[in-house]
């Protein structure tokens, strides 16, 4: 199955770049029927809009229907991410700047395994929180799970 997303992220991913869109995540969900495609996609800085999902579910369902990579009947959803999606790479963070999120933590940092403050800057796999004025730099690794706090 990893090989068969690895395809269908390579037929894709030149399309997304050309229009500066990241995909955040790839499922590919299967019945007796048919094959569905859940493609999780946002811009850089964050926010994009249902409109440009529909245009992309257009332009990636005409990719690999020309490709015919895919033999059997398939479904194509183009989505936005949400809001309380879980941050899990620096994009997502870099995303997440100028936001209050919440970080469970693998390993302690100042003493806790929770830290909650606000992004200031995401960079070489280093988050930075502001945490009650003071910066605080978490190593992406160490990082178990976190989110946006609404």
């Amino acid at each position: 199955m990893n090989a068969y997303i690895d395809k269908i992220k390579e037929l894709v991913t030149p399309l997304l770049e050309n229009k500066v869109i990241d995909l955040v995540d790839l499922h590919i969900q299967r019945d007796r029927k048919k094959v569905t495609l859940k493609f999780l996609v946002d811009k850089p800085t964050g926010g994009i809009s249902l409109e440009e999902c529909v245009k992309l579910n257009e332009e990636i369902g005409q990719i690999l229907e020309n490709q015919d990579f895919i033999q059997e009947s398939f479904v194509l959803e183009v989505s936005s991410p949400g809001l309380d999606r879980p941050l899990m790479t620096i994009k997502d963070f870099i995303r997440a700047i100028n936001k209050d999120v919440i970080m469970f933590l693998k390993e302690k940092i100042q003493g806790k395994l929770e830290l909650s403050g606000r992004v200031i800057a995401a960079k070489d796999n280093i988050i930075f929180l502001d945490i009650q004025g003071q910066q605080v730099e978490v190593p992406l690794e160490k990082i178990n799970k976190a989110k946006y706090i609404f």
